[in-house]
């Protein structure tokens, strides 16, 4: 048919959803009393921004080697025993701004999640070198850490990354967790033809 054709626009989800029942298998790792191993993995989201798949992979008692295929990554931050776990680390950002697939960065404490999120202005800070980045990263933490007080000095450790240029929020573990700003990404579909080996 002739005549001026419509352009059809797709509407871009912007954010994904962990719903209640699926984000309590996440924050009950670390909830665990006396375990004080970092557990991450991966969360890999559907088209319309469900969780589609949830990766566990156990760590050490400061580290864990999270998969580079998935949109968002988390891992936890135990309680140390008499005291209170500790916010992302200049490491887990660094992690976050180097890995180009991967968009946000979860850490999961007992009682609250932080949620670091890419901004696209992110991308001429994460080509620079890790080693100038991690040294920035490491001095704006230590300065935040002066602050008279354990909720200032976090406070202030979070405007830090703002001015990198991420988006930072602490959401409390109860009820579904939205994931600003986090676009759904499916991979290449595989040659007709081929099979798993």
């Amino acid at each position: 048919r002739r005549g001026m054709r419509r352009a059809h626009r797709r509407r871009v989800r912007t954010h994904v959803t962990v719903h209640k029942l699926e984000r309590q298998v996440i924050t009950s790792l670390a909830n665990i009393k006396k375990y004080t191993v970092e557990m991450g993995g991966g969360l890999d989201f559907d088209k319309t921004g469900r969780l589609e798949r949830i990766q566990v992979q156990r760590g050490t008692t400061a580290s864990v080697d999270l998969p580079p295929d998935f949109e968002v990554q988390y891992h936890t931050h135990p309680a140390p025993r008499g005291r209170r776990a500790p916010l992302a680390s200049p490491e887990d950002v660094l992690a976050l701004l180097h890995d180009p697939a991967q968009q946000a960065e979860l850490v999961v404490r007992p009682g609250a999640t932080d949620i670091l999120v890419k901004s696209p202005s992110i991308g001429a800070l994460s080509k620079r070198p890790a080693t100038r980045v991690f040294s920035e990263l490491d001095g704006a933490y230590t300065r935040s850490q002066r602050a008279p007080t354990p909720a200032l000095a976090d406070r202030r450790w979070y405007d830090e990354l703002r001015k990198f240029g991420l988006s930072v929020e602490t959401n409390r573990n109860t009820g579904p967790l939205r994931i600003p700003h986090v676009r759904p990404v499916e991979p290449s579909r595989r040659a007709r033809g081929a099979r798993w080996a």
